[in-house]
Parts: C-alpha cells; sequence; structure tokens
C-alpha cells in the first residue's frame, strides 16, 4: 500500500513538475529570440573568451567579450545612420527627379492626369508609411531587449564555462558519447551557418554595389553596404534596395541599365548565397544544404529574425537527436538497434 501511495505521490509531483515548466515556457516565449542568441554567441566567442581568460579573471575576460560583441552589433548600425543623414540630400534629389519624369511621361492609363497620379501615390505612400511606423517601433523595441536578454545570457555563459554544459548533460537519455555527439553538432552547425550567412550577406552587397556603379548611382559604396545588412532582413532582404533601382532606371526609360541592376541585384545575389551556404555547410557544418534552407525558415517562424541565424542547428539537432535516439534505444517500430 505503502508502495502505491509512493508511486502515486511521484506521479503528483511529476504533474506538478510538468505544469511549472510548461507555464515557465508559455512565459518565456516572447523572450525566445534572446534566450536562444545567448548560446549561439556563447559558441562563436568562445575562442576569443579563452583567449583573454588565460591572462585575465574570467569575469573580465567575459565582459570584454560582451562589449566587444556589443560594439560590433552596434557600431555598424551608428555608422550607417550617420551616412544615410549624409547621403539624404541626394537621395531626396533622386526623388525630385524622378517625380519629375513621372510628370512629364505620358500617363499609364488614359484621362488620367501625372500630377493627380503622383499624388494619390504619395497619399498612399504616406499612409502606408504611418501603418507601418508603429509595428517597425514595436519591433525595434523588442530587438532591444532581445539584445540585452542575449548578451546577459552570454555573460553567463562564458563566466559558468562547461558547468552549464554538465548540468544539462546529465539530464539528457543519452550515453555520454552520444551527448557529447550532440553537444559536438550544436557548436559545428552554428558557426557554420553564421559564417555562411555573414560571407553570403557581404558578398551579395558586392554585387549589388558594383551593380549601382555600374548604372551611375551617385553612392555605390554606401548601398552595397546597406544591402549587405538588409540582406539579414527576412523575407524582403535586399531587394529594399536593388528593387528601388530597378524601378528608377525603368521610370527614366533606361531599359539597359534596369537589366543590369536586376543581374547584379537578383541573379548573382541569388547563385551566390546558394553556393556560399552550401558550401560553408558542409565544409564547417557537415550539413545538407536543405537543412541550412528549411532551417532558416523554421527559425524565423520559432523566434523570429534571430531564428534565421539558428534555425539550421535547431533542425540539425532535431535530425541528431532521431539518429541518437535510435542508435542507443532503437526505434518502437522496428525494436532494433543501430550497432
Amino acid at each position: 500500500m505503502s508502495q502505491d501511495r509512493a508511486v502515486s505521490a511521484g506521479r503528483g509531483a511529476l504533474l506538478f513538475v510538468a505544469a511549472a515548466i510548461t507555464l515557465t515556457l508559455i512565459g518565456l516565449l516572447p523572450l525566445a529570440a534572446g534566450l536562444v542568441a545567448a548560446p549561439a554567441l556563447a559558441v562563436i566567442s568562445r575562442p576569443m573568451y579563452e583567449r583573454l581568460a588565460a591572462h585575465l579573471p574570467r569575469n573580465a575576460a567575459a565582459l570584454i567579450v560582451v562589449l566587444a560583441i556589443l560594439v560590433v552589433l552596434v557600431a555598424p548600425a551608428a555608422i550607417l545612420a550617420t551616412l544615410a543623414v549624409r547621403q539624404a540630400p541626394a537621395a531626396l534629389h533622386e526623388v525630385q527627379s524622378a517625380v519629375e519624369q513621372l510628370r512629364v511621361a505620358p500617363p499609364p492609363l488614359p484621362h488620367e492626369n501625372p500630377d493627380t497620379l503622383i499624388a494619390r501615390l504619395g497619399n498612399r505612400s504616406m499612409g502606408w508609411l504611418s501603418a507601418a511606423a508603429g509595428p517597425a517601433l514595436g519591433a525595434i523595441g523588442l530587438g532591444i531587449v532581445d539584445l540585452s536578454i542575449g548578451l546577459l545570457g552570454l555573460y553567463f555563459l562564458l563566466v559558468a564555462g562547461d558547468k552549464t554544459w554538465s548540468a544539462v548533460r546529465k539530464h539528457l537519455p543519452f550515453s555520454p558519447e552520444g551527448s557529447e555527439g550532440l553537444r559536438h553538432v550544436f557548436v559545428a552547425v552554428t558557426r557554420a551557418t553564421l559564417l555562411g550567412t555573414l560571407l553570403s550577406a557581404a558578398l551579395q552587397g558586392v554585387s549589388i554595389g558594383i551593380g549601382l556603379r555600374v548604372i551611375g548611382n551617385g553612392a555605390p559604396a554606401f548601398w552595397g553596404v546597406v544591402s549587405g545588412f538588409a540582406t539579414l532582413v527576412p523575407v524582403v532582404g535586399n531587394a529594399l534596395v536593388w528593387v528601388p533601382a530597378v524601378v528608377a532606371t525603368l521610370v527614366q526609360g533606361r531599359v539597359g541599365a534596369a537589366i543590369v541592376m536586376l543581374v547584379f541585384g537578383k541573379a548573382i545575389p541569388s547563385l551566390v548565397d546558394r553556393v556560399v551556404r552550401a558550401a560553408i555547410s558542409r565544409r564547417v557544418g557537415d550539413t545538407h544544404p536543405m537543412v541550412t534552407l528549411v532551417g532558416a525558415m523554421v527559425g524565423l517562424r520559432l523566434v523570429g529574425p534571430i531564428g534565421v541565424l539558428i534555425g539550421a542547428t535547431i533542425v540539425q539537432c532535431t535530425l541528431t537527436l532521431i539518429q541518437l535516439y535510435e542508435r542507443e534505444y532503437g526505434l518502437p517500430w522496428t525494436d532494433t538497434k543501430v550497432g
């Protein structure tokens, strides 16, 4: 009887634990991006931290790494903002030139006054900007919170060292060898994904900058850098830069320039992205290109923009968990183990 009570009490305790974990996860869901970013940043910055920790206290070394990453993330945004302010007069002049060309061009629709068409486009653009301003500001605020959580988590992960992994590993239902294999996959795929993403973004920015230079843009280097950063924006990516350039050249009647911009803005960057990501994924992370593609979509849906960098790791670790379970326990429907 006492044994039955003990079993019942154990089940009740497990239920309470499961309920507490579920409620905690639901509460942490809005902060998932920052929490996921912390271990990813720790994997990437670990070599730098170990070099510093060999000469400095662990806390000081971790703080320097966090500050360095903060500068790397914030400094480019500040530089771009400064350059954008400097480029604003030239951009405004180009917009005014495009408007004048629209004004004197034949109307696209019969009985349509160009001034009326321009006014309508302006009103719709202002309405769209007003509607998008609120969500954009909200996204910026959430991004700042995620960045703060990610950097704070990074600091504690670096200071804790291997203690964090040891605490996680003892709760994994796998052998020490299997658990270490899972850790290796996480580290390798995370590094490969980040390296591939950043290198691809840089090369795509160079391609778009060259295209803008060829068609006679006044600031190709600036917009090339902007394109590189815009490549990291989910869904729209660097189309934020090359699509307006194509539209502007078409408005000016420069069909050849529009074709050149399509080649350097769309065709070449798409090819570069596929080749670079596939090559680095295979060489560094031993990851199939399809995992990288699907992982970006999965990560984006789960945790937002940061998921583009961590999504492939989630998918590859899931596949590794299935293989690990099959090797150590066998699949229930086959009742066999892989030797």
